[in-house]
């Protein structure tokens, strides 16, 4: 009911608030399962951390089994040989890309409408990208 009641004024489906109301969508479900044992691992801090800090971060996130199999150390090397050049700037690129297309306003409403809905989910990969 909620995105039926903006999605007129805002563009519908196909404008740029429609797809980023797709993609919170795609994540509601996967953040509320957490509690349940599903993961979801910041992408920024993937691209950003350095390798002892990846470790740490990776150790403290992942679940048990790929902790012992293949184990944080063989997946931040992975992460860490198949980064972009300069991580920093390809998400500021990107981050800038997400600004010019208008849709902040509406995706903060999306993401407070979906915390109302389930307040105990912890949504906070769909706040601002983290940073060093």
């Amino acid at each position: 009911r909620w995105w039926r009641s903006r999605s007129a004024a805002i563009g519908g489906r196909r404008g740029p608030s429609g797809m980023v109301f797709a993609h919170l969508v795609a994540w509601f479900p996967m953040l509320r399962a957490q509690p349940f044992g599903l993961r979801c691992l910041d992408y920024a801090r993937l691209l950003l951390l350095r390798r002892p800090e990846l470790d740490e971060y990776l150790n403290a996130t992942l679940p048990g089994n790929l902790l012992r199999s293949p184990g944080a150390t063989v997946i931040a090397r992975s992460f860490s040989a198949f980064r972009f050049g300069d991580p920093a700037a390809w998400l500021a690129r990107r981050e800038q890309g997400y600004a010019q297309l208008g849709a902040e306003p509406f995706a903060r409403a999306a993401i407070a409408e979906m915390q109302r809905l389930a307040p105990s989910a912890d949504l906070s990969l769909l706040g601002q990208p983290w940073s060093q």
